[in-house]
């Protein structure tokens, strides 16, 4: 069974994770695996150990007012022949494409790009699987209709917050084409770290889909640093590497700066060192917990709802604060950590919960993509 795990184009420490765990799981499962991507993968898969084939494929036109797969495949067809051509023909080379898991789709991204490949797929006839997702909110009524469409054309959908489900469903994908998952990364296990070497972690994501103001983050550095004084302060990302202007600003500030993202398989050693962690990264928040670390969680990117849709059964949502963008919510944060520190059981314990949840329906959304491959007949396609 050859598989063709496409939409690559991050390399944050979460995409990285996500990947690797995704690619590792498929091998498992006796498949040969090709990833179709625009960030290269390849020093993290060699420090994974995987074989996993490698595949460019820049794509980044947009495509906007387009709301069918045939519409698209033609568009980019007749954009750009060449590259159709290739990517024609990788896929053809290939039984199944699998998106890769993440969170690719919501308003202020490019959302007909990361489904093209799957569109162009679904043309020629090879069958698609979306591996979990986090979906929404999107207000582009074509954006909407193409999802519609490529979501429901294919053998299944994984989906990673039941904030996502409840979207899909509202948008008219079959019930029976989604299985709900939580979090590949969540299913793996990756070494502790053995000592606590900072009293607070702030994880910043600065850049694209970034809402942090220096402002603000210097409020939290310098308020934390008047209430327990002499506490060590770490600030990192999960997202991306710290650039050096922001290294300059915060040069001055009683706090360390950990410039380079965590890399496989170090994620929860990172983020472990610090007693309590502040996060706007998803994977950061998740790479927090399963370190058995508190996290304040902020909103991570745009306006999407991941993490409000993770918890458990019986649970509360997770309370997911606006970030550290003006000094107010700069000073909420703070007030949230102050708690945690006094009494971190209540969150250590919902947050315990939430992960041991996400790792029994990430091993039932996975048999699930099992068994969805075993029902595929492997096809030599031709030209």
């Amino acid at each position: 069974m050859r598989v063709l795990l496409t939409e690559i184009g991050n390399n944050s420490s979460g995409d990285e994770a996500i990947c690797i765990a995704a690619a590792r799981r498929l091998l498992a499962m006796g498949t040969t695996v090709t990833f179709c991507y625009r960030t290269n993968l390849e020093d993290s898969l060699r420090s994974a150990g995987l074989t996993v084939r490698q595949v460019h494929m820049p794509i980044q036109e947009r495509f906007d007012s387009i709301c069918s797969v045939d519409k698209l495949v033609s568009a980019f067809a007749e954009r750009r022949p060449e590259l159709y051509r290739t990517l024609r023909s990788v896929l053809l080379d290939h039984d199944v494409v699998a998106v890769a898991p993440g969170g690719k789709f919501t308003e202020g991204l490019n959302n007909p790009v990361a489904l093209l490949t799957s569109a162009v797929s679904l043309s020629l006839g090879v069958p698609v699987i979306i591996l979990h997702q986090s979906v929404g909110p999107i207000d582009n009524p074509d954006h909407r209709t193409l999802l519609s469409e490529v979501f429901s054309r294919s053998l299944v959908c994984l989906v990673r917050d039941d904030r996502s489900f409840t979207f899909l469903l509202e948008l008219g994908i079959p019930s029976k084409k989604l299985a709900r998952c939580r979090d590949v990364a969540i299913g793996e296990d990756y070494p502790l770290t053995d000592s606590t070497d900072y009293d607070i972690g702030i994880n910043i994501r600065y850049g694209f889909t970034g809402s942090i103001k220096l402002e603000a983050l210097s409020r939290i550095i310098r308020h934390y640093n008047i209430f327990r004084p002499g506490g060590r302060i770490l600030v990192y990302s999960t997202t991306w590497n710290i650039p050096s202007e922001i290294i300059n600003s915060l040069s001055s500030l009683p706090c360390d700066i950990e410039a380079i993202m965590p890399s496989y398989p170090d994620y929860l050693r990172k983020v472990g060192r610090c007693a309590i962690n502040v996060s706007d990264s998803w994977h950061g928040c998740i790479f927090s917990m399963m370190a058995g670390r508190p996290v304040i969680c902020c909103q991570t990117d745009l306006k999407t709802w991941k993490l409000q849709g993770a918890h458990a059964p019986s649970q509360e949502p997770l309370e997911v604060l606006p970030g550290l963008i003006s000094k107010h919510d700069a000073d909420v944060v703070l007030d949230r950590v102050i708690a945690a520190e006094s009494n971190p059981f209540h969150v250590m314990e919902h947050q315990r919960r939430l992960i041991q949840y996400g790792k029994e329906l990430c091993e039932e959304g996975w048999a699930v993509v099992n068994k969805t491959l075993r029902g595929i007949n492997p096809h030599s396609y031709s030209l």
